[in-house]
């Protein structure tokens, strides 16, 4: 602990005046009565503010006992809020100008002309909101290092914790020695690791969905002893199931709040995962894994050794950890901690019945790798994921009718319209409570969908129709919300399908900003060279186009529809509704792409590529997404637009830029996709056969072999992403090199290879020139490659060819078959050990065998197929003497040890080249079962 050192005056006197500003601004806006939702919103955001600062300036006035470092870090983030002050302050300056009517005139100017005066002028009331969130954001680092002190606080002054929980639930994310990651977020090295470990922040998407929450709701799971069991650690899984629309993702933030915050154990880790069907391709074991880990990472006081190794290991070959790897740095990471909670909402947004395998086997890993594990999971009625779950305690989660009510009160609330029928009748407010519970069947879904169509009626008959009228299902719901979408204006009409369908076929989550910028795209006019933004249309606009059915997350501006079922119902309607949104989508995709904007081509720096990606937010998605919405289209003006597209090298080069460049910001990131891409690079990737055909009949001459920078081809972009009708047009038709060598060595084969293009590989397994055992930079051949990924099909494909090396080895020493064991991958184990000329005890450079790597990694049925072969030395030592047996022990891989310790020459004492013994290393590791 710090000597007592207060605060800095200065900040005092910031944080002073920064309270007499944000309430003077308050002042004069309240001062109007039947205020518009954006007022109000503005309104409840500077009374956060300023209830803020005032808890800053209670903990930051007296002398306090912080060390040096923070007090200098909590003050240099006072004076960036200055900067933000300042505009604030100006603001109150020009408000104090303007006039404001005396108390019996204000309720007679009305709205519209109101409207037009400075201080409603909805750009007026953006900038301030801008201000407030530029404050609190600015306010954020200093909140986040002196949330360092919750939990001594906690034990010495309770009253002081209650304090320091507020400006935390202000700040959402703030998350326990936030102090540390604070300091972390000023390492750059640090933000690359636990950028590369996930780039998903998963906090703001936590802090989204609290924000939704509204108080007091669900307290009934936080008090049921099957909950507070399982927090003790008397059940590892809960499994918490309900129908949609009963508020499971809520109640899932409120778990997480009340673990992060109000659990009094200390040095817990806590990870959890919002899945979400749009992300579903993504969602996959590394996806998971990777996030887990970047939140015990961040969790830590620094970087381990462990981590950096396995950064660097991988930083330089531009890979990422493989999901071994990954559960067995989360079991390191989980020894650091006294109880780890994991948190997984939503699990039947990501899973379906080819994919119960694969949970399965990560929740069982799970369990496996981390012994102090409380796995809590939300879904709908599944069945059991593959057995994984089978033993878990369940509660069924419920919108009991208190909290419905309490919610649509709340909502009511926010409808300025429906809030006046209920103050001109004073019975309407408990018809509408009772008839909304009723009819909502303890969904909070259909209650919001109930109320924003109440919302819109004009007079309290039609309410009062409407009550006695509520739909039950949530498809008749929906249907409703559609019909009054189209009883709109016909501007308004078009733009929510415009936006509706977007949401829908869009194949990520997008932005506000996004969205805007595509429907900005129909009214581009000649000439223009850009979005501009004037063009633009509000939030607000938007979301009321929409009837209810859309939803902006505050803290990532992601626009949404409001529920999973609501993408269901567009999935079985969407036809019905958007007829053409693949076609329309693709469009607007390639007439953004072609903006003029563009025309200077490849970014030269970082800091312009970003300045690009900022400036035009569309660009992005247009450029990675383009041909998948246009695949299965052969109108002609569509091919024509593409083609125009097609033929600029420049525009293409900018595109192609994007599409190529990962998430993970690091000097020179965007400088690392290859310049010199053509439009038949373009097309190749996408797999148009139909556009790839007319753009090489164009007189000028489009190169079928031409090569990037990186001297890759088309064809070897072809093969890459599996298009087989464009690999057989190259061949046939234009008759191009099959076999040729990019700069890093690899080849069509060898990239379809890895990633299990089976007819791809065959139709190359025909061709004459084909090298079948080309060695890449790091040694490796096509076999190597679907050996890696687990490819059998293709595995079998390559060794039923006689030119095929069965045991290549690659710059490591690794062959196929060390590969395959290493990661898991049976099948590929299989066949390579039946194979002449594969040897089951090969080394490598580490002097690693196929048996130990499986022993490594606990993959237990290929070290039962590698124990069964001859020649398998199974007490073989690495470069550093240690045996599988030992390894198993280190990893705690119970199942594993016992298949060692019954094979005859096994020494269960021998000793690695520090003289630790299997049983040293499993009682070092904290496995006491083994």
């Amino acid at each position: 602990m710090g000597e007592a050192i207060g605060v800095a005056g200065s900040a005092v006197g910031i944080i002073s005046l920064g309270i007499q500003t944000a309430q003077g601004i308050l002042w004069y806006y309240r001062a109007w009565k039947d205020q518009d939702d954006d007022i109000s919103r503005m309104c409840s955001s500077l009374h956060n503010l300023t209830e803020t600062l005032k808890v800053l300036l209670d903990t930051i006035a007296p002398p306090a006992t912080f060390g040096k470092s923070v007090k200098g870090s909590v003050e240099n983030n006072i004076n960036t809020f200055h900067g933000t002050l300042k505009k604030l302050e100006y603001e109150l300056e020009k408000l104090k100008d303007a006039e404001l009517p005396k108390p019996g005139a204000r309720s007679m100017i009305r709205r519209h002309v109101r409207r037009a005066c400075y201080p409603f002028r909805e750009a007026t009331l953006v900038k301030i909101q801008g201000d407030i969130s530029e404050a609190r954001s600015n306010l954020g680092s200093a909140l986040d290092i002196l949330g360092l002190c919750v939990y001594l606080v906690y034990r010495y002054s309770p009253a002081k914790a209650k304090l320091i929980r507020v400006f935390s639930d202000e700040i959402s994310g703030i998350r326990r020695q936030v102090n540390i990651i604070v300091r972390w977020q000023k390492d750059q090295e640090t933000q690359k690791i636990v950028n590369w470990l996930s780039p998903l922040n998963s906090w703001l998407k936590q802090a989204d969905i609290s924000n939704q929450r509204q108080p007091g709701t669900g307290q009934w799971l936080l008090d049921d002893p099957v909950f507070l069991e399982w927090v003790k650690g008397n059940k590892e899984s809960l499994w918490c199931r309900g129908m949609p629309g009963v508020g499971k993702t809520v109640l899932t933030s409120a778990v997480i709040e009340f673990l992060e915050k109000d659990l009094p154990i200390p040095d817990i880790g806590l990870a959890f995962i919002y899945c979400n069907y749009k992300e579903r391709l993504l969602q996959k074991i590394e996806y998971f894994a990777g996030t887990i880990a970047r939140q015990l990472v961040e969790q830590r006081p620094a970087i381990t050794d462990e981590v950096r190794e396995l950064y660097e290991e991988h930083c330089g070959k531009g890979t990422r950890l493989s999901c071994a790897e990954y559960l067995g740095l989360l079991q390191s990471l989980a020894k650091g901690c006294s109880e780890v909670y994991i948190i997984v909402d939503a699990l039947d947004e990501c899973i379906d019945k080819d994919e119960e395998s694969i949970w399965s086997y990560l929740l069982t890993k799970l369990k496996a790798s981390v012994p102090n594990l409380h796995l809590f999971c939300t879904s709908r009625h599944i069945s059991d994921v593959g057995g994984s779950l089978v033993s878990s305690t369940h509660i069924e989660i419920r919108a009991s009718d208190a909290d419905i009510e309490a919610y649509v009160q709340e909502q009511i609330k926010s409808k300025n319209r429906l809030l006046g029928f209920c103050r001109e009748d004073a019975a309407l407010q408990d018809e509408v409570l009772a008839a909304v519970r009723l009819k909502s069947r303890g969904m909070f879904l259909a209650a919001q969908l109930h109320v924003e169509s109440l919302a819109k009626k004009q007079n309290l008959r039609a309410v009062r129709k409407a009550l006695n009228e509520l739909p039950e299902k949530l498809d008749s719901i929906y249907h409703e919300a559609m019909e009054r979408i189209r009883q709109q204006s016909t501007e308004d009409s078009t733009l929510a399908s415009r936006v509706l369908s977007w949401i829908v076929y869009a194949v990520r989550p997008l932005q506000l900003t996004e969205i805007q910028h595509a429907v900005a795209v129909n009214d581009i006019e000649p000439g223009d060279r850009s979005i501009s933004k004037d063009s633009l249309i509000s939030q607000s606009i938007i979301i009321n186009a929409c009837a209810g059915m859309i939803k902006v997350d505050e803290e990532s501006n992601i626009i949404r529809l409001i529920h999973y079922t609501t993408q269901e119902y567009f999935e079985r309607s969407g036809l019905v509704h958007f007829p053409n949104a693949q076609r329309n989508i693709g469009v607007t995709c390639l007439k953004y792409l072609s903006l003029g904007v563009f025309d200077e081509g490849y970014c030269r720096t970082d800091r312009l590529y970003e300045h690009r990606l900022k400036a035009n937010p569309l660009l992005d998605y247009a450029a990675r997404n383009w041909g998948s919405h246009i695949r299965e289209e052969s109108e002609q003006t569509i091919q024509a637009l593409a083609l125009e597209f097609l033929l600029d090298d420049s525009k293409v080069s900018s595109s192609t830029q994007v599409l190529l460049t990962g998430k993970y910001l690091y000097p020179g990131y965007s400088q690392e996709p290859p310049r010199n891409i053509r439009g038949v690079h373009y097309v190749a990737y996408f797999g148009l056969i139909d556009i790839m055909a007319k753009l090489l009949l164009v007189k000028d001459g489009v190169d079928p072999d031409s090569r990037d920078t990186d001297g890759q081809t088309p064809l070897l972009w072809a093969a890459r992403n599996g298009h087989e009708a464009v690999v057989k047009l190259l061949f046939v038709k234009y008759g191009v090199n099959p076999d040729p060598e990019a700069i890093n060595g690899r080849t069509p084969l060898s990239r379809a290879a890895e990633n299990g293009h089976e007819a791809v590989v065959e139709l190359l397994l025909a061709k004459d020139g084909v090298d079948l055992n080309s060695k890449d930079s790091g040694g490796q051949t096509p076999l190597s490659w679907a050996a890696i990924h687990g490819h059998g099909p293709v595995v079998e494909l390559l060794l039923a060819h006689d030119g095929v090396d069965p045991d290549p080895r690659d710059s490591g020493g690794r062959t196929p078959l060390s590969w395959a064991a290493r990661n898991g991958h049976e099948e590929v184990v299989k066949l390579l050990l039946t194979k002449d000329g594969v040897d089951p005890d090969s080394r490598d450079v580490y002097g690693g065998t196929p048996l130990l790597w499986a022993t490594v990694n606990g993959h237990e049925l290929v070290v039962k197929l590698l124990l069964a072969k001859d020649g398998v030395d199974s007490d073989s030592k690495d470069n550093g003497g240690q045996t599988p047996l030992l390894w198993a022990a280190r990893n705690g891989h119970e199942p594993v040890l016992k298949l060692l310790l019954r094979k005859d020459g096994i020494n269960p004492d021998s000793k690695d080249n520090d003289g630790q013994t299997p049983l040293s290393c499993a009682a070092g590791s904290g496995h006491e079962l083994v």
